[in-house]
Formats: C-alpha cells, structure tokens, sequence
C-alpha cells in the first residue's frame, strides 16, 4: 500500500512539471523550441529516441545532483573523507532503491501515457493536423504528447537537476543577456 502512495505521488509530480511547463516563462522557454523540434521532423520513432534519451540523461544528471548534495551534507557535518574509495561508497550511498522505483514508475507513465494516447488517436480516427503554423508538416496527437514529455525532461534537466547540482545554467543565461541590453544601451548613447 506504501508503494501505491509513493507511485501516485510521483505521478502527481510529473502533472505539476507539466503545469510548470505551461505556465511559467521558464516552462515556455523549453516548450517552444522542443515543439520547434518535432515540427522540422515527424518522424514517431525519432521521436521514441530523443524521449529516451532525454529521459536517461535526466537519470544520470539527476544521480549526479543528488551526490553533490549528499557530498555537501558530509561536509557540513566533517563526515567528507578524501579518497576514490570513500567517493565511490558515497555514491553507492546516494541512489536508493526508491530513486530508482521513482524514475521507473516516471519511464512507465511516459510509455502507457503516449500509448494511451495512440489508442486514442487510431481508435478515433484522429487524423493528423498542422500545429500553430510552425511548420507546414503534419502532427499527430502521439507526436505533441512525445514533444510534451520531451519538453518535461528538458525542463527537468535544465532547472532541476543542473540547478541542484550546483550550476545554475538558466542563471547564467538571464546574467548574459542582462549584460547584453546593458552593453547595448551603452552603445547607443555614444
């Protein structure tokens, strides 16, 4: 029964990044240019590819944030010892059997979600559309569903993992383009 909750409880997270993804002007950053993506190719199992491997780039880079801050937490506490060895026991230590269940539950959602949707569309006769004139190609229900799971790995990446991790890469980019108007404003006044 505690497995069934903490199943239900990641799957909510995964609909609260989908709201984040439309709502907020860091979610529409990423949104915009993955459908950008799927609009130069309409190809379903290129598609399938790049979901995969976001998804186990999102893995990886999610492993890696949670061992900084599990390294942090030793060093705050005087517990950090040097060595390959003690790095490698506390990254043994890092992934959890309940990380793991998480990420495989999230992986399972995507597949029955998008094959969900499939049904729908060939079930339904859903014929194919083109989507917000970015391209003059046609779209699927399947191929927006994969780019909106695209688009909540990339947001996953970018402004959870990365940032958790210690390197804040939207930040960064906010800082660039701040200096960049500066510099320009300065320019035009000479």
């Amino acid at each position: 029964m505690i497995e069934l909750f903490i199943y239900l409880q990641y799957l909510g997270k995964i609909i609260v990044n989908a709201k984040t993804l439309v709502t907020t002007k860091a979610g529409i950053t990423v949104l915009v240019p993955t459908i950008s993506y799927y609009a130069i190719s309409e190809d379903l199992p290129n598609a399938w590819k790049l979901l995969g491997i976001l998804f186990f780039i999102d893995f990886i880079t999610g492993i890696y944030a949670s061992f900084i801050e599990n390294r942090n937490k030793k060093k705050e506490k005087g517990e950090l010892k040097l060595g390959f060895l003690n790095k490698f026991l506390l990254f043994i230590e890092t992934i959890t059997s309940e990380k793991l269940r998480k990420s495989v539950v999230k992986g399972i959602g995507y597949i029955l979600f998008i094959m969900l949707v499939y049904g729908v569309e060939k079930v339904f006769l859903i014929k194919s559309f083109t989507f917000l004139n970015i391209s003059d190609k046609n779209w699927t229900i399947t191929l927006v569903t994969l780019a909106f799971c695209a688009a909540i790995e990339i947001y996953s990446i970018i402004f959870e993992n990365i940032k958790r991790a210690g390197y804040d890469i939207a930040g960064a980019f906010v800082k660039i383009l701040t200096q960049y108007k500066t510099i320009k404003e300065e320019v035009k006044d000479i």
